[in-house]
């Protein structure tokens, strides 16, 4: 699947087409990459269902460049949650190590053009799937504060981008 079908695949997830074509393609590797990251194929099967019920329940706005990495950040971050070994938010966690190396080369160098605070609140957004709102909560910010700020980077993105 190409990363534009796998975009679509996605925004129309909640049509039972695209849910079994999705699930046909994607529910195998998921569990190869929670088996990977929890070593228990129970555990496994908990993670991708939580990630399809996620998928089911939330609307991805966001256009997902490499849906391996993606997918990989969703099942560590799910399974994390799920285990509650919950990724907690503040100014002393990298989350951007765990998924470095899951990046393209393109999108890596164009999140390192970007500062700390900035980095995290993409990461957050699009590869652990924090809502706004729940980072808004957590750093104890206006949900505009946060929404806006996710605005001005994605700009920047675009720019480093040049898309």
């Amino acid at each position: 699947m190409t990363t534009k079908q796998f975009n679509e695949t996605l925004r129309n997830i909640k049509n039972a087409e695209y849910f079994d074509l999705f699930f046909n393609e994607y529910y195998p590797q998921i569990i190869k990459i929670s088996m990977y990251l929890y070593h228990d194929y129970q555990d496994a099967r908990d993670v991708a269902q939580e990630i399809f019920k996620y998928l089911l329940t939330h609307e991805i706005k966001n256009y997902i460049e490499n849906p391996k990495s993606w997918l990989f950040a969703l099942c560590k971050y799910n399974g994390l949650k799920l285990f509650k070994k919950e990724i907690e938010i503040n100014e002393n966690t990298n989350y951007y190590q765990p998924i470095y190396e899951f990046l393209s080369l393109e999108i890596r160098n164009a999140l390192q053009k970007l500062n700390d605070d900035e980095r995290d609140l993409i990461v957050l957004i699009w590869f652990y799937g924090y809502l706004i709102e729940e980072i808004s909560e957590i750093l104890h910010k206006s949900y505009h504060a946060i929404a806006k700020k996710h605005e001005r980077i994605k700009k920047k993105l675009k720019n480093i981008l040049s898309i």
